[in-house]
């Protein structure tokens, strides 16, 4: 594999904090600047919404890109870039987001289910979640704070399984969690890569040695599931730990590796990889998004739309939006 630069985005003036892909390339960006941003496949800007706080976590699903912000709302756009509404979600909710077919998962000090309304469907006390990903019918929480994944029942928020790591981290916000067929990969310090053909009880195949993750930085897999891209960058104040970007494959063997100044997460689509950094020069922050093509990869064939018909997008995303104006300052320091 190699990577050849495509383009760049700089537009953001803090780091990057998360990425998702919507299955036609667009692009959505969540910023430590209180900004998200929707792009194109050409880096083209289609959409931006500014909070009051910090872009904590991005995800997307059936037509629809959602954000978390630490002001304790969620920012939901239409996938060609729309602004639609924002759902107060409060600050036992406002650091990570997964979304679903008709709604979201928000979490922190608790996790809870929303539909697109805005309506609480269930609220689960988890203590210190920064990443969470919904798969297979159940919601996978990377709890920083406990050091512990958990498994959640997506229909009734019950925790079914938990799983701890011997690694402890002062970082705020530090573990981090992805999915892709039957593969769960999560980061605590180390990568462990899980079986998940039981999805409520994850097998570990294998865990990576000598990474020293700290912060969100989550996993981005291949659309095949064969690879997986990871942001090792260990920060102790300044940006200057490993910088590394790391592609795995499935069994554990290290088959590409990079230097890249500052890198903070991956999105992975086809045969693009999106590459978020944090950048400082001693003074003040900075972020830009590179977009890449992989060289030597081939992404599988699409599926064809006759046999998976595009959902009801009116039936799956009711109309109406939000007016309330953000809370005040949160019970727990967040990041600044």
């Amino acid at each position: 594999m190699k990577l050849e630069l495509l383009w760049t985005f700089d537009q953001p003036s803090n780091g990057i904090k998360d990425m998702a892909f919507s299955p036609n390339g667009n692009l959505g960006i969540a910023s430590k600047d209180r900004c998200a941003y929707i792009l194109d496949p050409n880096g083209n800007l289609l959409g931006k919404e500014c909070g009051g706080g910090i872009m904590a976590g991005a995800g997307y699903s059936n037509r629809v890109f959602g954000f978390v912000n630490t002001d304790d709302y969620v920012y939901l756009f239409y996938e060609d870039g729309t602004f639609w509404k924002k759902i107060e979600v409060g600050d036992s909710h406002d650091l990570a987001i997964a979304l679903f077919d008709n709604g979201f998962v928000a979490c922190d000090d608790y996790c809870a289910k929303y539909d697109f309304n805005g309506n609480k469907l269930w609220d689960t006390e988890v203590d210190g979640v920064a990443d969470v990903v919904v798969h297979k019918g159940y919601v996978y929480a990377a709890n920083w704070w406990s050091n512990k994944l958990q498994i959640l029942d997506l229909n009734t928020g019950r925790t079914i399984n938990e799983i701890s790591y011997d690694y402890y981290s002062d970082d705020y916000c530090s573990d981090s969690v992805n999915a892709c067929g039957n593969y769960l990969a999560v980061i605590a310090g180390e990568l462990y890569v899980y079986d998940i053909s039981d999805p409520t009880s994850p097998k570990l195949l294998w865990k990576s040695n000598g990474l020293d993750v700290h912060g969100k930085h989550t996993p981005a897999f291949s659309p095949d599931c064969k690879y997986i891209a990871v942001a090792d960058n260990y920060w102790d104040d300044e940006p200057d730990g490993n910088n590394m970007l790391k592609i795995f494959d499935i069994n554990g063997n290290l088959v590409y590796s990079k230097e890249m100044y500052g890198i903070w997460n991956v999105a992975w689509w086809k045969d693009r990889l999106a590459v978020g950094y944090v950048l400082y020069d001693g003074l003040i922050y900075d972020g830009e998004v590179e977009m890449y093509k992989i060289i030597g990869y081939e992404p599988p064939p699409e599926p064809s739309s006759a046999s998976e018909p595009l959902p009801n997008l009116t039936e799956a995303i009711p109309c109406g939006s939000s007016s309330s104006s953000p809370s005040g300052p949160s019970r727990r320091q967040k990041e600044g």
